[in-house]
């Protein structure tokens, strides 16, 4: 992928990620004037959509990747996630309608950072966000499941959950022609007002979280009910849209980012050639072996198959190490099964 020219005061690669990955803050950044053309080019009305989560037009799309540095884009070289076998993720970008009145609830499960661009009227009020980090998620939810029999059953304020003893929460908010960036692991939610808003929405999964925590790039379990369940989320399912997700937006929610963050250290740790006398250096053996563990049991590659997310490949991942050139192996062992993936 050819290089493209650099963005003048649009934050670094090494910015997005101490802000956003190692510091887990939410951040909204102006687009580039370019990006802000673009937004304003293609023409879409809420009415022309029977879903508030859609794919975007490829057109409007493939123009914003143009307008937009590599290192906030999808699928750029610096994106575990461009990694993924093809087929394991058959739509980057989604549409995201917020009706008036009415509030987005997002949860990030698997590492990623996602983006979030806002289309429409720039004499629009702010949409205002609502960020909470993975520690205080399950925290957040009980305060909010308080509340869910109250008339309207919104979310609780962030004063309201700071009360509750739920830290770290986080207030932004985000203009028309602005770019927000929510830290992996995040629960979020988005407070519209009397105006329908639309967003466009992109995931990206960054070597620096698998740097400081491989395991974060897996699915971990953080709730358990009183008869012993165990799930990924702190959100039920009956508090955000996952329930009624179709499959392709299933499948872009729930990647196996795992095995694409291994692929990538498999490829970076490749010598140039067998006889350059290159090895892998000391911290990249370190990242790769850490990675292992975790990745060594049964990943679930997510396929379509009749409208439904299924698990039709589990793949088995195994190290070779002599150091010396080494490379590790990649055993893809073909199974068929029906069951539905998370």
């Amino acid at each position: 992928m050819p290089k493209r020219a650099s963005f003048e005061g649009f934050p670094s690669a090494t910015d997005i990620e101490t802000t956003v990955i190692r510091n887990g803050e939410a951040l909204s950044i102006d687009l580039p004037p370019a990006a802000v053309a673009v937004l304003g080019e293609v023409k879409l009305s809420f009415g022309d959509v029977t879903s508030s989560v859609v794919p975007a037009p490829q057109k409007i799309a493939k123009k914003l990747r143009d307008a937009l540095p590599d290192h906030v884009v999808w699928r750029s070289e610096d994106d575990l996630l461009a990694c993924l076998p093809e087929g394991a993720e058959p739509t980057a970008v989604a549409r995201l309608l917020i009706y008036p009145g009415k509030e987005l609830v997002q949860e990030d499960v698997r590492g990623l950072v996602w983006a979030h661009v806002m289309r429409g009227d720039t004499r629009a009020p702010p949409l205002e966000w609502l960020v909470v980090p993975r520690a205080h998620k399950v925290a957040a939810v009980a305060e909010w499941r308080k509340r869910r029999s109250a008339p309207d059953g919104a979310w609780p304020t962030a004063d309201e959950l700071r009360a509750a003893g739920v830290e770290n929460v986080q207030t932004l908010t985000q203009n028309v022609g602005q770019i927000l960036l929510l830290p992996p692991h995040a629960l979020a939610i988005a407070r519209n007002g009397e105006t329908g808003r639309e967003l466009l929405q992109w995931s990206r999964a960054s070597a620096a979280i698998a740097e400081d925590d491989p395991c974060a790039l897996l699915p971990s379990p953080v709730v358990e009910d009183s008869s012993g369940n165990v799930s990924v989320h702190a959100l039920p399912e009956s508090g955000s849209t996952f329930a009624t997700d179709d499959a392709w937006r299933r499948l872009q929610r729930h990647p196996p980012v795992a095995l694409a963050a291994f692929l990538t250290l498999c490829r970076q740790l490749q010598p140039p050639s067998p006889s350059a006398g290159t090895s892998p250096d000391a911290k990249q053996r370190k990242l790769l072996k850490s990675l292992i563990a975790p990745c060594r049991a049964l990943l679930e590659m997510e396929r379509i198959e009749g409208g439904k997310v299924c698990a039709t490949h589990s793949l088995s991942l195994s190290l070779s190490l002599p150091l010396s050139h080494a490379m590790p192996d990649l055993c893809v062992v073909h199974t068929r099964s029906s069951a539905p993936v998370v």
